[in-house]
Parts: structure tokens; C-alpha cells; sequence
């Protein structure tokens, strides 16, 4: 268990591997071990490179905070540059799945020389865009107060989530409030490292691959046939077109 401190703030990490870096950023309501080690990604991907994976604050066994201020991606990005000064990590490859996919597109457009590639999972064109507050208190007050009507209860999906991953359903409600600015278009048309993004046909959240290829310079899509956003995580497609996509890149200099 790996811990680090970040003015005062407590992150925990899983550090496995050796050799050229990989950073896993997790999605809403999940954390490192839930996204990537129950699913084997860390341990497919620590054969051949040092895996990185943190839970983001508000996540896991990391801090948690009661303003949606504190969940800004300037802070987000902060968390792991620290992280990654803390380990003596110069440049990383970075794997983010949904939310983590808009968070390693941030640390892309903000650090673009710690960001050797991105790939991310899950994450719609819609993270580059403003946010529609009436849609995320709608969620946000899902996931804290269940709704009896199926039909109207866009947080049951989360709910679940925060039940299998332990994570607190009001941490997480603060977090989805958080300030969403800081990765727009022209931040993702600005983006000059190997972009991979990939998602399930039935994604609802990732539809829109065809607008992002339209956007980033040097990306390549990737659709995965019968997957939706819960599931997309586990296909061995996804997984293979990870590995492939890393094996291409030149090793650091």
C-alpha cells in the first residue's frame, strides 16, 4: 500500500512493474483497484511496463473533500504531478476510462511534455464542452436519494457502483458538481502525442467517436462491438488495442 502527500492532501497509489511508465486514471465512483487490478489490467500491463495507479481524490482510500471546488481538474492535475515528481517519473503513457479519460486528456492538453500518448476509454466529446448544471444536479441528487421509478433514475447505475467499490455516495455526488473547465476544444485540437480513444457501441456517454476524430490531430478510434459504458472495461478487445497502441510507440530517450 503506497501513500503520498500533496499539500496536506493524502493520496493512495499501486506502483507494479518495471520499465516505461503507464498511468491508469479510473472512472466516477470507482478506484485503482476496482478498474484496474480486479480486472487484470494491471496485471497484463505490468509484464512489460511500470503501472501507476491512483485514486483520485474522492475515490478509495484517498482523501475526500466537501466543496465541488475541490474536485477541479487544475487540482485533479496537480494530484498527479506530485505523483509523478514523487516517483521520479518524468513522462508517462496515461490510460484513462471515463471521468479518468477526461482527466488524462487534461493532463495531455495542460502537461503535454509529462504525456507521451493517451488513450481513453469511455470519455465523450462532451467533456470539452460546457457543462449543463440541471443535468448533473439531476444525477447527483439520483445517486443520494433513489428514485421509486426506474424510469426516472438516471443514479442507479452509480449507486451500484459506489455499493460494490465502498466508495461514499455523497463524496462522489460532490465530486460529479466539480467545476468541469479546463479541457475544451482547443485544448483537444492542440493535443500532438498518439491519441487512442475507444468505446462500446451501446455507450451512451461515447457516441460521438466520429467528432472527436473531426477534433484531435493524431488519434486513432476504436468501437467496441456489443459493450456499453459499465462493461467496456473488461473486453479483450479494448485490452489488446491498448497493448498494441502502447508497443507502437518508441521507447523514451
Amino acid at each position: 500500500m503506497a501513500w503520498i502527500q500533496n499539500h496536506g492532501v493524502k493520496l493512495h497509489y499501486l506502483d507494479q512493474g518495471a520499465g516505461e511508465p503507464v498511468l491508469l486514471l479510473h472512472g466516477l465512483a470507482s478506484h485503482a483497484e476496482h478498474s484496474w487490478q480486479a480486472t487484470s489490467w494491471i496485471s497484463l500491463l505490468a509484464s512489460a511496463y511500470r503501472v501507476i495507479a491512483p485514486d483520485i481524490r474522492g475515490h478509495g482510500q484517498s482523501d475526500k473533500f466537501d466543496t465541488p471546488q475541490a474536485y477541479s481538474l487544475a487540482r485533479l492535475l496537480d494530484d498527479l504531478i506530485a505523483l509523478l515528481d514523487g516517483l521520479q517519473v518524468a513522462q508517462v503513457r496515461v490510460l484513462g476510462y471515463s471521468m479518468g479519460g477526461w482527466v488524462a486528456l487534461g493532463l495531455a492538453a495542460h502537461h503535454p511534455e509529462r504525456v507521451r500518448a493517451v488513450v481513453a476509454g469511455g470519455t465523450g466529446i462532451d467533456v470539452t464542452r460546457p457543462n449543463d448544471p440541471r443535468r448533473t444536479e439531476r444525477l447527483a441528487q439520483s445517486i443520494l436519494h433513489p428514485s421509486l421509478d426506474s424510469a426516472d433514475d438516471p443514479g442507479r447505475e452509480f449507486r451500484e457502483l459506489c455499493r460494490r467499490t465502498g466508495n461514499d455516495p455523497e463524496a462522489i455526488a460532490i465530486f460529479l458538481r466539480r467545476p468541469r473547465a479546463g479541457l475544451d476544444e482547443s485544448g483537444a485540437r492542440g493535443l500532438k502525442m498518439p491519441v487512442l480513444l475507444v468505446a462500446g457501441e451501446n455507450d451512451p456517454f461515447a457516441h460521438d467517436l466520429p467528432a472527436w476524430r473531426e477534433l484531435v490531430p493524431h488519434v486513432e478510434t476504436r468501437i467496441l462491438v456489443r459493450r456499453h459504458h459499465m462493461n467496456a472495461l473488461v473486453d479483450r478487445d479494448f485490452k489488446q488495442a491498448v497493448v498494441d497502441f502502447l508497443a507502437r510507440l518508441p521507447a523514451s530517450g
